[in-house]
């Protein structure tokens, strides 16, 4: 990407810097990111010249190993200019990557030097079976987001025995390994036809008895920490990001209504001429506004307290891994409500294909049916708060924090 002379370098950019730096770009291909299967080339680019993809690459294998305040902010600035980009910035961030040791990184780079990676750990899409030098997968894994331009790919896999029985982890829940792969080896199916986040490319992933060496599998599935550093101990950052995503969408949102209020109202449109200036409308900005504001400081701090904490152990405590699910649904769901109430004050000119606020709210639409943000999440949220005090406590309800 062309830089101007007097621009500092992007490695000594913060995280909305870096993300402005790749606005042009990004705006460029709107349409082909739209309606494409995958990335443009150019957009690829300047994701990987700003950062995006080796965000939790640790510095020893040649990532970035962002700071995650920085990190978050970049993810709402993406989110802001593209919510597919943003959403890719979450999922292609390198966090599951980072079992690797250096040597293995530099050996899996592609021709330019690069290791892009799409992982799938929500479904447990795949069966592994230990063989000789490594282990034999086969499974599908869906919502592969950022496949169509990864160099490597990788699914959450349950381990099973010869006799094809699952093997239980000590915590209850079955044995899972993440292993990746390079993505030549893959059959990806195109069943990606979102009402939203059209750009993200979260098509099906299949494979069949693929062999994949020992060394390209994290065996310790979510338990395994080689690089042992509070960033990395915190196994929900990734996930995190729902929020920063959430968050640049509404901000857009408002920024966008702000924009059309400027535009000179069609002949005859009434509704257009009170656009801003009745009272309601003020008193909705106002509303949205706030959520938006308060949902991003309940998640920077979460995030700022988890990373104080990690700091004492090998693992952030179980108050924090609640407090960051907590922020992270609660933050998605005022974040879906402040875009409602912009894209109704909008009327009409919200509601064609193609506009600004006409995306953000299918983005938004879509991010927020994600399971990971569903309010049944918030169950072990409150089950904690109410019975951490009580013998025995806390009782936990719902599905487990990693």
């Amino acid at each position: 990407m062309a830089t101007k002379t007097d621009q500092k370098p992007v490695s000594e950019m913060n995280g909305i810097e870096r993300a402005n730096y790749a606005q042009p770009i990004i705006e460029k291909y709107e349409e082909e990111i739209e309606e494409g299967y995958r990335l443009p080339d150019e957009v690829i680019d300047v994701l990987w010249e700003i950062g995006m993809y080796q965000t939790f690459i640790p510095k020893e294998c040649g990532g970035e190993e962002m700071d995650p305040i920085e990190w978050l902010h970049m993810g709402e600035r993406l989110s802001a200019i593209n919510g597919s980009i943003g959403w890719l910035a979450m999922n292609n961030c390198g966090f599951f990557m980072n079992y690797l040791p250096p040597e293995k990184f530099e050996e899996i780079k592609d021709e330019k030097g690069r290791y892009i990676h799409a992982m799938q750990i929500g479904r447990w899409g795949g069966m592994a079976r230990k063989v000789e030098g490594g282990y034999q997968i086969s499974g599908r894994w869906p919502f592969m987001s950022g496949a169509p331009e990864a160099t490597h790919v990788g699914g959450a896999s349950i381990l099973v025995d010869d006799e094809g029985q699952t093997v239980m982890h000590p915590d209850g829940l079955p044995w899972l390994i993440m292993g990746q792969w390079p993505a030549e080896q893959t059959t990806f199916i195109d069943t990606w036809d979102g009402l939203g986040l059209r750009g993200t490319g979260s098509i099906d992933m299949v494979v069949e008895d693929l062999f994949v060496p020992t060394d390209m599998v994290n065996e310790m599935g979510f338990h395994g920490l080689t690089y042992d550093r509070p960033m990395f101990r915190i196994r929900l950052l990734p996930v995190h990001a729902h929020a920063s995503h959430a968050l640049g969408l509404a901000q857009a949102a408002l920024d966008e209504f702000t924009r059309i209020m400027t535009e000179k109202a069609a002949p005859g449109s009434i509704r257009k001429m009170l656009m801003g200036n009745e009272q309601i409308h003020q008193i909705n900005y106002a509303k949205a506004d706030s959520m938006v504001r308060s949902a991003r400081l309940f998640t920077h701090q979460t995030v700022i307290d988890a990373l104080e904490n990690a700091e004492k152990g090998k693992d952030c405590d179980l108050e924090h891994k609640v407090l960051l699910r907590q922020a992270m649904v609660y933050t998605t769901q005022v974040c879906k409500e402040a875009v409602d109430l912009i894209f109704h004050m909008a009327g009409s000119s919200a509601v064609f294909r193609g506009r600004k606020l006409e995306k953000i709210f299918r983005d938004m639409a879509t991010a927020w049916n994600h399971i990971i943000t569903a309010e049944v999440e918030l169950a072990s949220c409150g089950s904690y708060w109410i019975t951490r005090n009580m013998p025995g406590g806390p009782h936990l309800a719902g599905r487990k924090f990693l």
